[in-house]
């Protein structure tokens, strides 16, 4: 059985950087309004394609990494492929929400209320540990090549 999630350095830092570009857009136009791809009332991002672009490469490594931990080759069935998409999507959705949250302060307002970003989170994390269980936590050994295929050089 593997260990802990693991977040590799670089993961997090691509994670944050991307973060960061967001919030670095001009929010507001010299009127006022806000801009098109603003990330000022972005309360969790799930729905920004701007988010989902800058975070794809770290997208494609958590999903590399996912089947090599499950020892998945490229042949798998749509609806596996699909929940280790969606895993991987829930994964980097409550990373980044962990750094909302860290970066706004915690998940209590200074009213002492709950951010909304915080029930965002929460509810993302009960998704990945449901999609962790759909998935199988333990680790699978790849099937052997057929001797066959080990001389045919396969």
């Amino acid at each position: 059985m593997p260990g802990p999630s693991r977040t590799n350095g670089s993961e997090r830092d691509r994670l944050s950087e991307a973060l960061d570009q967001l919030a670095q857009r001009p929010q507001r136009d010299d009127q006022g309004r806000f801009t098109p791809g603003n990330s000022a009332a972005v309360k969790s991002g799930a729905r920004s394609d701007g988010f989902w672009r800058a975070i794809g490469g770290v997208k494609q490594e958590t999903l590399h990494r996912l089947r090599s931990d499950l020892a998945l080759d490229r042949d798998i069935p749509t609806t596996l492929e699909a929940l280790l998409d969606a895993f991987a999507e829930a994964t980097l959705l409550r990373r980044s929400l962990f750094l909302r949250l860290a970066r706004s302060g915690g998940a209590i307002t200074s009213r002492g209320r709950s951010r909304a970003a915080f029930n965002a989170y929460l509810a993302v994390a009960d998704r990945e540990r449901r999609l962790a269980l759909d998935l199988g936590l333990e680790r699978r050994q790849k099937p052997l090549p057929s001797l066959e295929e080990v001389m045919a050089g396969e």
